[in-house]
């Protein structure tokens, strides 16, 4: 990979599957959070639905859900970038399986 100043990098990507609990998010945040700070990569991808425990008729998750902020504020500490999979209803209502990209801000 080449950075913005031209020089050559090494990406590290870690892929995590925390343990998760069907249907319950905020529980689940906090397993992303913890597994996004173990794993020690500047990108981190989790599993499809693994939010919403796996049950895509979960309530929808949306990018600005409180629920998520473990996972920013393990994002925060690490400088890392976390691809979590949830069922999620961007631009609708219906459940899409869906990954938010958590960053450094308020939201993922």
């Amino acid at each position: 990979m080449t950075d913005v100043n031209g020089s050559e990098r090494e990406l590290v990507v870690a892929v995590a599957q925390p343990r998760c609990v069907a249907y319950d998010v905020a529980e689940n945040a906090v397993a992303h959070a913890e597994a996004a700070r173990a794993a020690r990569a500047p990108v981190v991808v989790f599993p499809e639905l693994s939010l919403t425990g796996y049950e895509l008729d979960a309530a929808l998750v949306r990018p600005e859900d409180e629920r998520l902020a473990p996972i920013v504020a393990a994002c925060a500490e690490t400088g890392a970038v976390a691809l979590v999979g949830a069922a999620a209803g961007l631009l609708t209502s219906r459940p899409k399986v869906s990954n938010m990209c958590c960053v450094t801000s308020n939201t993922c």
